[in-house]
């Protein structure tokens, strides 16, 4: 397919909850500053996982919707 220069996009808002940051501006900021969200997992929780590093959510997603729309 040709982009023939007739699309538009139009952004409606930004979200973003990573393992650096629970929103944009935090994220954003912790990029900037060159931090790492990725580390050693050291929770007995998850002894039987075969990884040993992982990134974790900085929001739980129970603290800000529903549950049957944070299982999703």
């Amino acid at each position: 397919m040709q982009y023939d220069g007739n699309r538009r996009v139009v952004v409606t808002g930004l979200g973003a909850s990573t393992s650096v940051g629970g929103d944009v501006a935090s994220t954003w900021e912790s990029l900037l500053a060159c931090r790492v969200g990725i580390s050693a997992i050291e929770d007995e929780r998850f002894a039987d996982l075969p990884a040993r590093i992982a990134g974790f959510a900085a929001v739980d997603p129970l603290e800000i919707l529903p549950r049957p729309e944070a299982r999703k």
